[in-house]
């Protein structure tokens, strides 16, 4: 293998987990809450499968940032929430969806900008760095430390393969978990 696709790989998995990061942090943040709280309240407990779809619904028109021309949210959940096993319940933190609705929009820009056609790429390519940085601000994303650093990884993988930011970043951590549909690969 070459020492960038090894890089890419490396870094890749890496990034892949912040998403899975997050979600095990806030399964011991809500374990946590849970342990102070079991006696003077319930707490929020975990979705199943079954609600996934009505969160996905919630967190997608929580979304009020623009999305690029031609876009619009899957009314179903993106692959990420197959289930690897139909016979093993499944369940997700609540911040989970708005964590890959946020993604989803991310992706969105970064795949209208790798879509223009030449002759607009460079526009395109602006336009969707300036609304990435947005990304920090939505439900699921603002405040989890998990990301702090998201774009600077993005850079150093970018750098290490050659190749654009949002181009590596579509490849490892868009087009793969996130912005397929449910069917595709």
């Amino acid at each position: 293998m070459r020492k960038s696709t090894i890089a890419i790989t490396v870094i890749g998995a890496a990034l892949v987990g912040a998403v899975g990061t997050s979600a095990v942090s806030a399964l011991d943040a809500h374990d946590d809450a849970a342990a102070r709280t079991e006696s003077s309240s319930s707490s929020a407990p975990l979705l199943s499968l079954d609600q996934v779809p009505g969160a996905w619904r919630h967190a997608t028109a929580a979304i009020h940032e623009p999305l690029p021309e031609g876009f619009v949210f899957p009314a179903q959940p993106p692959a990420f929430f197959d289930p690897d096993d139909p016979q093993t319940p499944e369940a997700f933190v609540p911040a989970l969806p708005k964590q890959i609705a946020a993604r989803w929009w991310r992706c969105a820009w970064i795949a209208s900008a790798r879509d223009a056609v030449p002759a607009e790429r460079v526009a395109a390519t602006e336009r969707a760095e300036s609304m990435v940085d947005r990304w920090y601000e939505m439900d699921g994303v603002k405040g989890d430390a998990n990301f702090s650093d998201y774009d600077a990884r993005m850079r150093a993988a970018a750098e290490a393969a050659g190749e654009s930011r949002l181009d590596i970043e579509y490849e490892l951590d868009c087009g793969r978990l996130v912005f397929e549909e449910k069917g595709h690969s």
